[in-house]
């Protein structure tokens, strides 16, 4: 049997100027390398290379995915006003100022239909790398599923054979209570295999965050889901469930 596969590390490059589209805020992010390597037997087989950066906000945390060339170089610590002398992010300050005014026109509510999309589209798909890295199996749920797979296709039915032939019924009826089994194991195997993940409280917090001081309408909402519909995150979220929140954290503002 061969073992092979991929391996990722994350290497820390330092700080560079960014902006949370979650919190609103600007500063120096710290930025991971993410890099990849293959591997035989679990020994490197080929060089990591770098696939893309990971920065995470100092005021939030959320963490978004960025690509190679974000960024021309780093600093070694959270300083923005040094982050921008060192021009870390390449036209970061004319990005910054055309964001915060976009920002302006949309909290003092005289920006354009297509402004509210932009902000609200931008929210959704900086937490998308967040829910992605965070939408998967962790081990415990590997664990926790083997065991119920390994209850309902082998101790579930030894146990209801048992049961069964002691009573001795008719064969007619044996044939419906194992058919009836049967299709409950397929059912209850299919909804643990094909579970949909659902947005996690770290990321929908953040998310409810970023959409709050827009205050989106159900409409603006279902236009910006239906372009993101691919993403782990839109399709995770409930746009009636979502609204609640908004409104819920609009309400505590007051």
């Amino acid at each position: 049997m061969i073992i092979w596969g991929s391996q990722v590390t994350r290497k820390s490059m330092g700080y560079a100027a960014e902006y949370c589209p979650s919190c609103r805020t600007p500063s120096a992010m710290r930025v991971i390398q993410v890099r990849k390597y293959f591997h035989l037997y679990f020994v490197p087989i080929s060089p990591s290379r770098p696939q893309h950066y990971e920065s995470t906000c100092n005021s939030c945390g959320a963490v978004m995915g960025r690509v190679l060339d974000s960024y021309t170089s780093f600093i070694p610590g959270p300083d923005l006003e040094l982050a921008v002398q060192r021009e870390t992010t390449p036209g970061y300050e004319e990005w910054l100022e055309h964001r915060e005014a976009t920002e302006e026109r949309v909290l003092t509510g005289v920006a354009s239909p297509l402004e509210r999309l932009v902000q609200i589209h931008t929210v959704i798909e900086s937490l998308e790398y967040m829910a992605g890295q965070r939408s998967g199996w962790t081990g415990r749920q590997i664990l926790i599923a083997s065991l119920w797979i390994l209850f309902l296709v082998f101790i579930f039915p030894a146990v209801l054979a048992g049961i069964v032939l002691s009573l001795n019924i008719s064969p007619k009826i044996e044939l419906i209570v194992f058919g009836t089994a049967f299709v409950f194991i397929v059912i209850m195997i299919c909804r643990l295999v094909l579970k949909k993940q659902s947005v996690l409280p770290v990321v929908w917090s953040r998310l409810v965050n970023g959409l709050a001081p827009i205050d989106p309408t159900r409409e603006e909402l279902d236009i910006v889901l239906r372009e993101l519909k691919k993403n782990v995150l839109a399709k995770s979220i409930d746009p009636d469930d979502l609204l609640i929140a908004i409104n819920e954290q609009l309400q505590s503002y007051d």
